[in-house]
């Protein structure tokens, strides 16, 4: 197939896949990246080997037709900010997207971490036809993962890139039969972006609670106060314990470690950081991950 793909580098292995697989990809739609929280490098470089055409604007549907007038057969989504507009009706061209959680039951733009939140056992990656309205399209297959009790962000983000890449191979193996039997969504649920309140670890919460906070959010960082400065944390670890002090009081340093009392134990803070003016404009600008 001629296939168009929009997205960055959190799904690179399905684009890796799609091009080994015999597949043309006759242009890649990126996104302005700040390569610290989210990445396109690989993505970038993939199109520079094969000669693809990069674009970084949000398409319209002149561009779109354009693709079909030129042959293409399939637009692949995956994890893609922007809207892209649908096919015009009579044209050959189809779309995809490639969803990072089980629909429809869980609809956003940035699902896992709440997924990680809410304690589910379970989440998937969803493979469906691009829709009028985000993650509302048609579902062609779906990829199961099962959840730890310790899961964080880095594992079930890799778990859900290998769900994704499962879920690809069996579409693409029969496309045809699953774009006709795919199944239309009941009413779903839709998982805002997470606010700072979510992403802040907050010491008169019960250890387990603010453990959960930290993996959820893991490399893209969750949020605490302590000596009236605000810091971004990567990396923490907690533990249940009887104690006499007060809720988010200083209770041991290291040359790297800080340990803070929280209600009911005790939290390290071991990968963490103050939140510098500069990362704090970076983060301004990158926050939004993108729609899908």
């Amino acid at each position: 197939m001629k296939i168009a793909y929009f997205g960055n580098d959190f799904f690179l292995n399905c684009l890796d896949f799609l091009i080994r697989d015999g597949h043309e990809i006759v242009a890649l739609y990126s996104q302005n990246c700040d390569n610290f929280y989210n990445f396109n490098q690989s993505s970038l470089k993939i199109a520079e080997r094969i000669g693809c055409p990069v674009y970084f604007h949000k398409p319209d549907q002149q561009q779109i037709d354009a693709l079909a007038a030129q042959g293409c057969e399939l637009l692949v989504a995956a994890l893609y900010e922007h809207k892209i507009p649908l096919p015009t009706q009579g044209s050959n061209l189809r779309g995809i997207n490639i969803h990072p959680a089980s629909l429809p039951d869980a609809r956003g733009p940035w699902v896992p971490p709440l997924t990680i939140l809410q304690g589910a056992t379970q989440s998937a990656a969803t493979i469906h036809k691009l829709d009028e309205k985000f993650d509302c399209g048609d579902i062609l297959h779906r990829e199961t993962v099962n959840l730890s009790k310790q899961e964080n962000l880095e594992t079930l983000s890799c778990k859900l890139q290998m769900a994704a890449l499962l879920s690809l191979k069996t579409v693409m193996n029969d496309f045809e039969r699953y774009w006709n039997e795919a199944t239309s969504q009941k009413d779903g649920i839709y998982y805002p972006y997470p606010d700072d309140s979510l992403r802040t670890l907050q010491f008169t919460d019960p250890v387990e609670k603010i453990d959960r906070t930290a993996r959820a959010f893991g490399k893209l960082e969750s949020f605490v106060i302590f000596d009236g400065k605000k810091w971004l944390v990567q990396d923490a670890s907690v533990w249940q314990d009887k104690h006499n002090f007060n809720p988010g009081q200083v209770v041991h340093r290291s040359s790297k470690e800080v340990v803070i009392a929280a209600l009911d134990g005790f939290v390290c803070l071991r990968h963490f950081e103050m939140h510098p003016q500069w990362r704090q404009h970076r983060f301004d600008e990158y926050q939004n991950i993108p729609p899908v």
